[in-house]
């Protein structure tokens, strides 16, 4: 959970240049019907985005700037059961189950908390590797900080105490939830922004 401001300023500035060669709405036009499923909309994202690109180094950058995986984003809240659906039946590929775990990051702390519990469901049942079902715990704060702006929500406390009294969880991966639950990340996540004066807004408790 540490990221200094150094780090947070390159992020900044290397999103100022993203290659004008990142996929856009019009490169795959299926992307954009509103009536696709979810899984045909992270199938046409995936397409669109091409093989491998988070290898990439911007390769995240550019996803979170591709209108059709915002408008799938925007419509998060409705989809996880579809996400469990996606992940269950349609033998997704890594980077599918990457990018409709990320789909995820503008929820509210009690419905990522929902989404989180089926992602745990679905490591359990082998259908998410463990490091997905991490990605999805822990996307990354240029993604989502919503349970460490939460951590005092009993529902999202539950769900972080149960996962860290897992023995297949690796140490240094509870200490960032212990970190989390103590408020000492978010404690230090204010300092960050404080710091490099940025003004990201909490996310609800939806």
């Amino acid at each position: 959970m540490k990221l200094g401001c150094a780090a947070f300023l390159i992020y900044t500035a290397t999103a100022c240049f993203l290659p004008q060669s990142s996929p856009r709405a019009d490169d795959f036009p299926a992307a954009r019907g509103s009536d696709l499923s979810f899984r045909d909309r992270v199938i046409a994202i995936d397409k669109a985005m091409g093989a491998d690109f988070f290898g990439s180094i911007l390769g995240y950058d550019a996803l979170l700037g591709y209108k059709p995986f915002n408008d799938l984003a925007s419509h998060a809240s409705g989809q996880i059961d579809a996400f469990d659906e996606f992940v269950s039946e349609a033998h997704p590929t890594h980077q599918q189950v990457e990018i409709a775990i990320l789909s995820m990051h503008r929820l509210g702390a009690h419905e990522y908390t929902n989404f989180l519990r089926k992602a745990e469901d679905l490591y359990g049942k082998a259908l998410l590797t463990y490091w997905e079902f991490i990605s999805a715990l822990f996307p990354g704060e240029d993604w989502t900080n919503v349970l460490v702006e939460n951590y005092d929500d009993p529902d999202v406390r539950a769900f972080l105490e149960t996962v860290a009294a897992r023995t297949d969880i690796k140490n240094n991966l509870k200490s960032e939830i212990e970190e989390i639950l103590s408020g000492k990340a978010w404690n230090d996540l204010r300092t960050l922004r404080a710091n490099c004066c940025t003004s990201t807004p909490p996310q609800s408790t939806k």
